[in-house]
């Protein structure tokens, strides 16, 4: 048995052979106790419509109004100048050169028009999917060492030149859902280079479900992979994750990820996630680590960029603590509808206690 700590004296995270992770008291917690507070631990997006509305350094999120400071070079916005200082503060030059790049790719995806014939596209399986992850890691390396290269000759260019083309390919008419990826994936890459140890803990996470409902999209994000690792720098060529992590994060990130919702930008709606907007998503792997109840022991809410895990009753030393991830309707849901969206969302049929009880009451 493994346990990660939370920097906490109340509650660690065990792998348990057979059970997956899950999250533990350490002691006797009373109700109301705040477990657990982070605010630097993921990897997120701003979807590209909101990015001038949500501030990239807090989440601040005043009604769809336009920040006036703003980054327009890396495509972020800031509430304050204070907001905009403490993010470019994390970034050194070769990553502000990369982030420029990336936002200047993602620009041209809105001048592509031509929409390839769809009619025969196919839901991939696991096997497919693992098998285009793990072909397109030849074409990665490959793409490491032209940009190590001390002069990159007239093929190299060409072999460049062709990665970035196929990744500007249009799979459907949604330009800005195409961006959203091209930045979710370069997340990826900027948190690995900041915060490795976040990356790893991502790739502990078990997920049951696949993240591609076509093969367009699972061709799509191979090609945006490989077109951002084009845009390194060479001195961060190094943190390129190979293909098969990204496709791992990428199926932890289709069954864990969270909403960034416009309510809890503000403190009177943070504990409720006042769902107006869907402003962008976060994957949060701490949070990852609680199992799921219909009846959860621990509350999660977050205010801006800060997610805070509080018990919602008494639990006894060594208890596994839970929280819902049904963002808090599970009260008014009956059992059937519960599991349903739970095997939609997450891939897995709830047994927890509540469910267990109404479903045999049913029965």
């Amino acid at each position: 048995m493994t346990s990660q700590n939370y920097t906490s004296d109340a509650i660690e995270s065990r792998v348990t052979p057979g059970a997956g992770i899950g999250v533990f008291s350490k002691r006797q917690l009373e109700a109301d106790e705040k477990l657990y507070q982070t605010n630097d631990e993921y990897f997120s997006v701003i979807y590209r419509r909101y990015w001038k509305e949500v501030c990239a350094s807090c989440y601040n999120y005043d009604r769809g109004i336009d920040w006036k400071v703003k980054e327009n070079n890396i495509g972020l916005a800031f509430c304050t100048e204070d907001c905009r200082n403490t993010f470019m503060s994390k970034l050194d030059d070769d990553m502000r050169v990369f982030l420029a790049k990336v936002e200047e790719y993602a620009r041209k995806r809105k001048q592509v028009r031509e929409i390839p014939d769809l009619e025969d596209d196919i839901i991939p399986d696991k096997r497919i999917i693992e098998e285009s992850w793990n072909d397109s890691q030849h074409t990665l390396l490959d793409i490491v060492d032209v940009i190590n290269s001390e002069k990159i000759n007239k093929r190299q260019r060409k072999f460049i030149n062709e990665i970035q083309a196929a990744g500007l390919q249009a799979y459907d008419e949604d330009s800005e859902a195409d961006i959203d990826s091209i930045k979710n994936l370069t997340s990826y890459i900027l948190t690995n280079i900041q915060s490795p140890s976040t990356v790893a803990q991502t790739l502990e996470l078990s997920t049951t479900l696949e993240p591609y409902t076509l093969s367009r999209m699972l061709d799509q994000q191979v090609n945006h992979y490989l077109a951002i690792v084009t845009l390194l720098p060479p001195s961060l060529s190094r943190f390129a994750l190979a293909a098969p992590s990204i496709a791992k994060i990428l199926a932890v990130d289709r069954s864990n990820s969270f909403g960034i919702w416009s309510g809890s930008s503000d403190k009177a709606s943070a504990q409720s996630e006042e769902r107006s907007e869907l402003l962008g998503s976060m994957l949060v792997p701490s949070l990852s680590r609680f199992n799921h109840s219909c009846s959860p022991t621990v509350s999660k809410s977050r205010y801006r960029k800060t997610w805070t895990f509080s018990t919602t009753n008494t639990v006894n030393k060594d208890s596994e603590l839970f929280i819902t991830y049904l963002g808090g309707d599970e009260s008014m849901l009956k059992v059937e509808d519960r599991r349903q969206r739970l095997m939609n969302g997450w891939g897995f049929v709830c047994e927890c206690s509540k469910c267990t009880k109404e479903s045999n009451k049913s029965d």
